[in-house]
């Protein structure tokens, strides 16, 4: 009777393992199948995060440059109000002697530069009365 006792308490033991390592190779498959999902998500904000980061850097590039074309174009602008002020100055301090006719002239020089480099000269000039 022991014997036989023995016997069916090892095959209960044997019955309980195998069910347990089957539910444990579940879980193992289970978990597996999450951390592959998991990883595929990380792969995914990771690609996400590179292209903002370009973004960002080409972003901050047009940002200088522009910020580069507005300082020149506001240190040209004042060349300009310096130079209308001188010669306003200068017409409005001359006592006109005779009867000469006296004109202005507003001359406009664009010059295109790349890489401090000169690259193309415009000039424009504008009569004034």
């Amino acid at each position: 009777r022991t014997i036989q006792g023995l016997e069916i308490e090892l095959q209960t033991q044997l019955s309980m393992k195998s069910a347990l390592e089957g539910t444990l190779a579940e879980t193992e498959g289970r978990y597996c199948m999450q951390l592959n999902q998991i990883q595929g998500m990380v792969a995914s904000v990771e690609s996400q995060l590179a292209e903002l980061r370009s973004d960002m850097e080409r972003q901050s590039h047009e940002y200088k440059v522009l910020m580069d074309v507005k300082t020149r174009l506001e240190q040209e602008i004042a060349t300009y109000r310096r130079l209308l002020e001188g010669e306003d100055a200068q017409l409005s301090s001359r006592q006109p002697k005779d009867a000469h006719q006296t004109s202005r002239q507003l001359r406009t020089i664009v010059k295109e530069t790349v890489d401090g480099k000169v690259v193309s000269t415009h000039e424009k000039v504008h009569q004034a009365y």
